[in-house]
């Protein structure tokens, strides 16, 4: 009996045991903690969530096994269902909030044995100077807004590997918000990658996307994150130098033929957006998915054109149903193609460019044709996703060119210089400035928010473009085969009024002339344009009469350098607009205030670095961007020591690299700089002092650094040289006629 009641008790306790084991291997996944990385959190910032989770699989990147989410509600009662992911180490949610206030949120982790909620958050939402992530105006549907409805004009360049080749900084110095990146180069590391194996992620590149956003958000900069770069989906058809079967983890399920249509293949892309979405969905710096570059060079579109186009439809169907944050979508063909089929699928059409990489002239045409043409053809923000030269003697015209053609044929963004540190170059300290100035040009003007629509423009011989409101109106006029003259001028389609029509040099930065009261007759408005030692002018028509001329500003007269002097001024509006204000110091600074109430006194604080006599001038800017005259000039008298690099000067650097070896460089770059605007004549000389290569003649350069001259070690004849010691002269021609010279020697080795 005894005997029979242990065994009881021991299969009793056994079978309690087994209970439990199993209760606890089929118990449902436990959010055990979440953690905020911050609250308040401003808007438009990154909330993260870290999620302490205990559930059950093999996999953690793979929804089919586990899920994490949380469903956010707004102040106004807004719910956003809001994907995790894992990243290698741990649980996150990320989330930007658009409403100040008070949110909540609960989580929910779901794996093969069921579903946990967690309780409900709550976190903070304060107020910020951020705009947000980018969206279609809902004004005029062909430019760009942020979410916060502030308008947006992207300006930037493609740098597709290496991004910070030109620092984001830089570019932001510069005036550009905009960069064209490859989101795992499939030679340098790929989001699925073989390494790693098909579903699941590359934390190395995964950690790289993190770093660059946060760069990205902290200049200011806006990101077109290329999911499939061309390269990735071919080996040698219909282009050489694919990366399919090396890299591609794709390319163990299925053929690149296949890649678009193959149903598990399609199964492991979406685990991928569902990933990339949650990951990086939440930042305002991503502006675009672009899908796909350049789908006519994968060996699908090759062999199943009709595939390509199902995986489009597929993709922009996913990602409108998946992507909380709403990012646009774009996609694109190469050389110079135009795919209506694919700009009516995605939300930007977008066109590349590169029939002119020789012309640094019919480039204008090309883009500006390219531009309008997707303007009349579809209601949607349009732009040049890659142009661009390989002949650097070309630049920065040809950048120039593209980018004021592109802007006044109506692009919602600049045309995007293709730039890959080779061939192609990178961005040179004079297309910086080109942006700049660019930059300058459209600042202000609210193209989200104006009706917008293209001009009819016309100069007797020359080309122009323009866009235009009833009231205000931008254009560009190009000599193709010379500088601009004093020709006439004619827009049609403003209202009848008088305008101040404001003339630009693109190359400088500068208002060369501003010409008031030009009245608009039957809605045509004519100007005759300066005189300009330039191929091009760009020019602004404003509808409104400008800020009355600010008196002389108020301050000290007499100072010393290091030290800050305030200076106050104020003024009027006829039309009581806000206004701002312009300092000239007359060191070469300027300072630009925010929009203030018409009649308001302003105070601007400066120091001179360095003694001298200085006038200081202001003008006034209203809201609509009419400009006053300069007031009368204030003389200041600054004690202290001289500017040591007052005048014209000519600074000679070592050319780079140096010594330079021709089998191994291929190229060698000519760094100068000059402090005023100069005709630049370079010439190279052999040992025995006899020219060599004639490597410009009578350019003319503006004031600044310059290392865009470079010698490719040829002769005039396109030989290559010998080894040996050779000489590089630079003479510059200012524009008083005074000339420098310089010359420097460098090693060459075949």
């Amino acid at each position: 009996m005894r005997a029979k009641n242990f065994l009881l008790k021991t299969i009793f306790i056994s079978v309690l045991v087994l209970f439990i084991l199993s209760a606890r291997v089929w118990a449902a996944p436990s959010i055990d903690s979440v953690t905020e990385n911050s609250d308040p959190v401003a808007k438009y910032e990154k909330l993260e969530l870290t999620v302490d989770l205990t559930a059950s699989y093999s996999n953690a990147y793979d929804p089919d096994e586990v899920t994490l989410s949380a469903v956010f509600t707004s102040p106004t009662n807004v719910t956003w269902n809001i994907n995790g992911f894992y990243d290698g180490s741990s649980w996150l949610i990320r989330f930007s909030a658009n409403e100040v206030g008070t949110w909540s949120y609960v989580v929910t982790a779901t794996d093969s044995s069921g579903s946990t909620t967690s309780i409900s958050y709550t976190f903070d939402c304060s107020s910020s100077s951020l705009h947000g992530w980018l969206e279609v105006s809902s004004v005029n549907s062909r430019y760009l807004m942020h979410d916060d409805g502030t308008s947006f004009y992207g300006i930037g360049h493609c740098r597709a590997w290496d991004p910070e080749t030109t620092p984001l900084s830089t570019l932001a110095e510069y005036g550009g918000n905009f960069l064209v990146y490859w989101v795992g180069p499939p030679w340098q590391r790929m989001i699925e990658s073989k390494n790693e194996g098909l579903g699941k992620y590359d934390q190395t590149e995964c950690g790289f996307i993190d770093s660059l956003l946060e760069t990205c958000e902290e200049n200011g900069v806006y990101l077109c994150f290329v999911i499939w770069p061309h390269c990735a989906l071919r080996d040698n058809i219909p282009w050489s130098d694919g990366f399919w079967t090396s890299n591609n983890p794709y390319s163990e399920i299925t053929t690149a033929t296949n890649f678009f249509t193959d149903a598990t293949s399609w199964s492991y892309q979406q685990k991928q957006y569902r990933y990339i979405i949650a990951r990086w969905g939440y930042s305002r710096a991503l502006a675009i998915w672009d899908f796909i570059c350049e789908i006519n060079g994968t060996e699908g579109y090759v062999y199943n054109r009709s595939g390509t186009r199902t995986w489009c439809s597929n993709m922009q169907a996913y990602f409108d149903a998946n992507d909380p944050f709403g990012h646009l979508s774009s996609g694109s063909k190469s050389g110079d193609v135009y795919w209506s089929w694919g700009f009516n699928v995605f939300d930007l059409p977008e066109i590349h460019s590169y029939n002119d990489t020789n012309d640094a002239v019919n480039v204008a045409t090309t883009i500006a044709t390219h531009t309008r043409r997707m303007w009349d053809d579809f209601t949607k923000p349009n732009f040049h996703g890659e142009f661009g030269t390989d002949q650097t003697s070309l630049q920065p015209q040809h950048f120039h060119n593209g980018i004021w053609a592109g802007l006044t044929a109506g692009a919602a963004i600049t045309p995007l210089d293709w730039n890959d540190g080779g061939d192609w170059g990178d961005l040179t300290t004079d297309m910086l400035n080109h942006m700049k100035y660019f930059a300058d040009f459209v600042e202000g003007i609210d193209f989200a928010n104006i009706s917008l629509t293209p001009a009819t423009v016309s100069v007797s011989g020359y080309n122009a473009w323009g866009m235009r409101t009833s009231d205000f109106a931008i254009c560009w006029i190009q000599n193709e085969s010379g500088n601009i003259n004093s020709k006439t001028f004619t827009i049609s389609g403003l209202n009848d009024d008088d305008y101040q029509v404001q003339w630009y040099d693109g190359w400088s930065g500068e208002i060369t002339a501003i010409n008031n009261d030009i009245a608009s007759s039957g809605g045509s408005l004519s100007d005759s344009m300066p005189d300009l030692g330039r191929n091009d002018i760009a020019c602004k028509m404003i509808g409104s009469s400008p800020p009355v001329t600010p008196d002389v500003p108020t301050g000290v007269e007499v100072g010393s350098s290091g030290t800050s002097y305030n200076y106050s001024v104020s003024t009027t509006d006829p039309e009581g607009d806000q206004v701002k204000y312009t300092f000239d110091w007359g060191d070469g600074n300027k300072t630009t205030t925010v929009l203030n109430t018409s009649g308001a006194t302003v105070t601007v604080s400066h120091s001179w670095g360095y003694g001298g006599t200085y006038t200081v001038k202001v003008r006034t800017i209203d809201s609509n961007g009419a400009i006053s005259s300069w007031s009368t000039a204030k003389t200041v008298t600054i004690t202290g020591p001289s500017d040591p690099t007052t005048g014209e000067a000519l600074t000679l650097k070592q050319n780079y690299p140096n010594p330079f070896y021709l089998s191994v460089d291929n190229v060698t770059t000519m760094r100068y700089a000059i402090s005023k605007r100069a005709k630049i004549t370079i010439k190279i000389y052999n040992l025995a002092m006899r020219v060599v290569k004639k490597l410009i003649s009578n350019e003319w350069k503006d004031a600044g650094a310059h290392e865009n001259d470079r010698w490719f070690g040829d002769n005039d004849n396109g030989e290559k040289v010998g080894s040996g010691i050779y000489f590089y002269h630079i003479e510059a021609e200012f524009e008083s006629g005074n000339t420098e010279n310089k010359v420097t020697k460098m090693m060459v080795v075949k």
